[in-house]
């Protein structure tokens, strides 16, 4: 410090209203001035004060000249009031914090809470940078925005690219508009006045014209929408003569082609020239070249260009490539099918394959076997039988088994044990007709008796005592006996106290009643054991786990691995913690362990424990353990130590027994701390009175903090008055801290001077009471008190209007309360529905058809009905009688039946009179009653004289043939008279094959059958 001899001039500031107060002081001579940095005072024997930034204070009052951030006063010992901060407080908190302008770090101004939407981190008083927005500027604005710029605060596009619209730009220029803003028209020449969104140019042109514009013609050769298809080169004259608007060619179709583009071949069964021409119903299936009308093939049987010859004898099938089976007779069949038109003699079938069923025979099969032979069964060519029954032989099965023979063909020699000799058997099965020799079984007495009969026809048993039923097959001697039994017939039982075989075993004395009660077959004891043995022979002793007669009780469950005498059931040992004769008894309250003998600890509840581990069932309170004897851990306490020290205790330590607090945190009393301190008191056990400052002398009971403070007070303790302030925007004064809102209704100037509210509410949109903030993201109106719509987006409005500021897909309109309209979907119903779908209407958010014309199916109706399918989602097949099984995909009416067959399902064949493909041919006029074949047309029959397929051949009559009517006379007469000579000549035949029989006695093998003589007449 230097000294001056004169005066000095000392500047001194004090900051109030921004005022600039000079003090001029002067010194003594030969004194020195001012003081050390760090003192103060008029000795500069004062400190400055700690809080001071720098430690720097005025020399003369020592006062601070400047605090640290977050401290304001004389002596930098205040903390910066609510919504300032920085160094003396001299800055105010943003306000655009989240919770308003009071709530920043006073430090360095951090909004503690985060920002509103639209301003960054951490002070929040810079809006979001370019391409950001929402709350912390944490999202992106999206893509669609021009430039990637959007609103900071809820992300709307600044503008659109070219051909979009809408807040995010989602949207494509409404139909007939395209450009920036969507601000031009469409050319009016486009189809149905579409056009890009972006370029303008036009979607489609109406059909002949083509450009961007549409304002120019179709070329020659070119036509349809967008002049985009060439006409067909076979269109008559070539592809220049053509319709430029729909492509009919103006002069027909060459040979081949079908109008009117004349771009696809002729359809099935047509030919020539614009396909006017139909096949030759001969053709194979009715096909033919497209052009000159040849047959592609011919039906089965038929050759030729035009398949007009039939094939030659002998050949049939397509092309007549096949020869006829060489099982025909002659080697003819039928053209058409191949089929034998005649069989040689045993054979049958269409090919003459098979040979006669069983039991006929002989030219068609028409002929029966004998009824003589064995099931009926023959020689399909010669009838004669394959074998004879029983007792009968001969090729026809007419002659009896000689004697002392039997069987099938008489093969089987008769038994000589049959009674009266051999000859005294059946013929037809062997049985002897005077029963059997002893010891021989019947009826055929070839097999000696069974094991368990003897004598004449085996008809007596063996004695049930005899081992297995047993004995001589003609004495009836046993050969060995049944347990229990002896003699040569077992018909002797064992001695008293014996049994088994051969009388050999030892009876019991166990058994219940003595040896009388013992089995002489087993050795069984019929009353059972007496007590202590077990059944069946009483021999062994009880297992160990059993006891009594018979071993028929189960040793007590109580007992030590539950055995117990065999005798008594007494238990031979109990388990710990039971005892008696049968440790049914568990050990006295108070003891336990084996055979009781253990006390339970003194520590126990009541002194009473578990019978067989000695654990404590309770403790008193205070005490835990197996013995009880642990004391409660901290924050437990009562019986056992079960229950939790209530979590108002502070620490949660509470008296182990009772569960009473040690003690309460500030601001509770009571035995559980579960009371609040009366509302003027506060702190540790509420012994502390709040600051008679405090508004009705009330206050937080932890802190003592007041809860309020009368109007003009502030601080903690409401220690702190201030001058009134002024309605004002003006924050110089250091007690008016606030900033009133420019949104309160009245201006800035109406709001209340002690905490900001604003006294005439809000402007609609800002939140009351201070109007400082917008409604929150999904409120708006007057005060915030009206809810977005749920149809929003988000349930996301304009905090003003409501508006929504996006919809969900599939709905539209300033409050998103519109579904788009029955032809539009997506987000702002900006897509049209697929035009397959029926009315083009579909589901408002997805696009998927509402429904599908017939003949169309997927979500969108993309896809036409497959081949074979048809009707609402293509669910139903086409009818089997369609041709290749193809109908209409929308009607399912056949796309054409087969020759002969009409109706929409080629359900119903041709009217009478009509043949052919579509019934369209007639039948021949030669046909009798003018009826043929719906197929292709052959006669059904022909009228007298007349034969062939088309009845145009005249039958051949022979010179001398009779006129009609004499002929049928004749005829009448022929048939009479043949039928009287085969009656007589059948009589005749019969009285000689009874006059053989009597004159020899019997027929030779040769003999003619009277049964199959009158079969074939």
């Amino acid at each position: 410090m230097t000294a001056w001899s004169g005066r000095l001039i000392r500047w001194h500031y004090l900051h109030h209203r921004s005022v600039l107060v000079l003090l001029l002081a002067a010194s003594l001579p030969g004194i020195t001035l001012g003081c050390d940095e760090g003192l103060y005072g008029p000795d500069c024997d004062k400190v400055c004060s700690s809080t001071c930034e720098f430690g720097r204070c005025d020399a003369v009052t020592g006062k601070c000249l400047s605090c640290p951030p977050g401290k304001d006063g004389s002596q930098c010992n205040r903390d910066c009031k609510t919504g300032r901060f920085g160094h003396g407080c001299d800055q105010y908190c943003s306000r655009y914090c989240w919770s308003g302008s009071r709530a920043c770090e006073p430090v360095d101004g951090t909004c503690l809470n985060g920002c509103k939407a639209g301003y960054l981190p951490p002070l929040c008083a810079d809006k979001c940078p370019s391409g950001h927005y929402g709350i912390n500027c944490t999202s992106d604005c999206i893509s669609n925005c021009l430039d990637g710029k959007c609103d900071h605060a809820y992300g709307y596009c600044e503008k659109c690219p070219v051909g979009k619209t809408g807040g995010r730009c989602l949207k494509d220029c409404p139909s007939g508009t395209f450009g920036m803003d969507c601000a031009e028209n469409c050319p009016p020449s486009c189809l149905n006045g579409l056009c890009h969104p972006i370029t303008g140019q036009c979607e489609a042109c109406p059909e002949g014209f083509k450009g961007e514009a549409c304002n120019e013609t179709c070329e020659v050769g070119t036509y349809g929408l967008n002049c985009s298809q060439l006409c067909s080169s076979a269109c008559v004259g070539g592809s220049d003569l053509c319709s430029p608007s729909d492509g009919a060619c103006l002069q027909g179709c060459e040979p081949g082609f079908m109008p009117p583009l004349c771009d696809k071949e002729c359809p099935d069964y047509w030919y020539g020239p614009n396909c006017q021409q139909r096949c030759s119903v001969m053709c194979k299936d009715t096909l033919c070249h497209a052009i000159n009308g040849t047959c592609i093939n011919c039906e089965d049987g038929r050759i030729g260009t035009y398949c007009e010859t039939e094939c030659p004898l002998g050949t049939y099938g397509q092309n007549c490539a096949y020869q006829c089976s060489t099982n025909c007779t002659k080697r003819t069949c039928d053209r058409s099918t191949g089929k034998c038109l005649l069989c040689p003699i045993g054979q049958l079938g269409d090919y003459c394959d098979k040979v006669c069923p069983t039991m006929r025979f002989g030219p068609s099969c028409w002929l029966a076997c004998s009824a003589s032979c064995q099931d009926g069964l023959c020689h399909h060519e010669t009838g004669d039988c394959f074998s004879c029954p029983t007792g009968r032989r001969g090729k026809r099965c007419h002659k009896d088994c000689s004697p002392g023979r039997y069987g099938i063909g008489c093969e089987d020699r008769c038994s000589r044990q049959c009674e009266g000799g051999f000859e005294q058997c059946n013929p037809v099965d062997g049985t002897c007709k005077k029963g059997c020799l002893p010891g021989y079984m019947p009826s055929l007495c070839l097999d000696e008796c069974s094991k368990s009969t003897f004598g004449r026809n085996c008809a007596q048993r063996c004695n049930q005592t005899c081992a297995d039923q047993v004995c001589h097959f003609k004495s009836g001697k046993c050969f060995s006996c049944v347990p229990g039994w002896l003699g040569f017939f077992c018909d002797k039982e064992c001695p008293l106290g014996t049994y088994g075989a051969g009388c050999k075993g030892v009876c019991s004395d166990n058994c219940e009643g003595g040896l009388h009660n013992c089995s002489t077959t087993d050795g069984i004891c019929r009353n059972g054991c007496v007590a202590g043995f077990q059944p069946p022979q009483c021999v062994e002793e009880c297992p160990s786990t059993l006891y009594g007669p018979n071993c028929a009780e189960l040793c007590s469950e109580n007992c030590t691995g539950q055995e117990c005498d065999a005798r008594t059931g007494v238990c031979l040992s109990c388990p710990v913690g039971k005892e008696g004769d049968f440790c049914e008894t568990e050990c006295l309250p108070h003891r336990y362990g084996a055979n009781c003998s253990e006390v339970c600890s003194a520590a126990c509840q009541d002194g009473v424990c578990h019978h067989v581990t000695g654990v404590c069932y309770n403790c008193p309170a205070g005490k835990t353990g197996d013995v009880c004897d642990q004391n409660c851990t901290k924050g437990t306490y009562g019986p056992n130590c079960s229950s939790q020290c209530s979590r108002l205790c502070l620490h949660s330590e509470c008296h182990r027994k009772t569960g009473v607090c040690h003690h309460c945190p500030p601001g509770r009393i009571g035995n559980f701390c579960n009371e609040e301190c009366p509302a003027t008191m506060f702190g540790l056990n509420c012994k502390q009175s709040c600051s008679p400052g405090c508004l009705n002398g009330t206050c937080d009971p932890e802190t003592g903090f007041c809860l309020d403070c009368p109007e003009g007070k502030i601080g903690y303790h409401c220690d702190q008055v201030h001058a009134e302030c002024e309605a004002s925007t003006d924050s110089s004064d250091t007690a008016c801290y606030g900033i009133c809102s420019e949104h309160c209704v009245g201006g800035v100037k109406s709001c209340s001077p002690v905490d900001g509210a604003c006294h005439d509410d809000c402007e609609i949109g800002y939140l009351p009471p201070r109007c400082a903030e917008e409604c929150p993201p999904t409120l708006y109106g007057p005060g915030c008190s009206m809810q977005c719509s749920a149809d929003c987006l988000d349930t996301l409005c304009n905090h003003v209007t409501g508006s929504c500021l996006a919809c969900p897909d599939g709905r539209m309109g300033d409050m998103c309360d519109q579904e788009c309209t029955s032809t539009k979907y997506g987000p702002e119903c900006s897509q049209n529905c697929s035009v397959h779908c029926v009315d083009q209407t579909c589901h408002p958010a997805s696009g998927i058809c509402t429904a599908c014309p017939r003949g169309r199916t997927g979500d969108f109706c993309e896809q036409e009905c497959s081949p074979q399918r048809f009707g609402a989602r293509c669910l139903q097949i086409c009818s089997e009688a369609c041709t290749d099984g193809l109908c209409d995909p929308v009607t399912g009416s056949c796309h054409s039946c087969p020759a002969g067959i009409t109706g929409d399902q080629c359900d119903r064949e041709c009217p009478s009179g009509l043949f052919g493909l579509g019934c369209e041919k007639t039948c021949s006029s030669a046909c009798l009653n003018g009826v043929c074949e719906a197929a292709i047309g052959s006669c059904l029959a022909c009228p007298g004289g007349m034969s062939g397929d088309l009845c145009d051949q005249a039958v051949p009559i022979p010179a001398t043939a009779k006129p009609a009517k004499q002929e049928a006379d004749w005829t009448t007469i022929g048939v009479a008279v043949g039928a009287a000579g085969g009656v007589l000549l059948l009589t005749t035949l019969v009285g000689c094959i009874v006059w053989c029989r009597r004159r020899k006695g019997n027929f030779s093998d040769d003999t003619v059958d009277i049964s199959e003589t009158s079969t074939r007449f």
